[in-house]
């Protein structure tokens, strides 16, 4: 079976009905019906960002639809009692973000968002699954250099579903 990580971005636009949710239910059927296994990875800020997408988590867990995977990061990201951090030290976040983000800034905006990014990428890695789901517009540009790097499929939700075979991996 093909084990899928879903970004996070995907239960914000789930909980607050914005566009690409209608595939995020598509792909929720999919693992209901155990054609798919499907996995997230959380730090402690999306568990406080947005009630509305923890509460779809937290029912789409209570149902056995959803697993979370541990995440990667720093000790200081994680609350007591999560499933635990594949732990990354600042310096190897800051290399990977230079590695797929060259032009990225420490002072820039949206840096901190590349690190948590990475964080997320790396648990997919290390929790050995098969394709990474988001629809983060910057992730899906570098998803070639990101396979090259980590080994990652990265995809869309239409791409996943619009793929034949979604029992195999080989999408990308």
């Amino acid at each position: 079976m093909v084990t899928v990580t879903l970004d996070t971005n995907l239960f914000y636009d789930a909980a607050h009905d914005r566009g690409g949710c209608s595939d995020f239910w598509k792909i929720v059927d999919l693992a209901r019906g155990s054609e798919i296994a499907v996995f997230y990875t959380a730090t402690t800020g999306f568990e406080v960002q947005d009630d509305s997408a923890m509460r779809l988590v937290t029912r789409l867990r209570m149902e056995g639809t959803l697993r979370e995977d541990p995440n990667a990061g720093t000790q200081r990201d994680y609350m007591p009692g999560g499933p635990g951090p594949h732990p990354l030290n600042d310096d190897e976040i800051d290399a990977y973000v230079e590695k797929v983000w060259p032009n990225a800034t420490l002072l820039g905006l949206s840096y901190e968002s590349k690190r948590q990014d990475v964080c997320h990428l790396v648990a997919h890695q290390r929790n050995d699954r098969d394709i990474f789901l988001t629809r983060d517009g910057e992730l899906l540009s570098k998803r070639h250099l990101i396979k090259k790097l980590l080994g990652i499929t990265i995809v869309s939700p239409p791409e996943f579903l619009a793929s034949p075979r979604k029992g195999s991996a080989k999408i990308i």
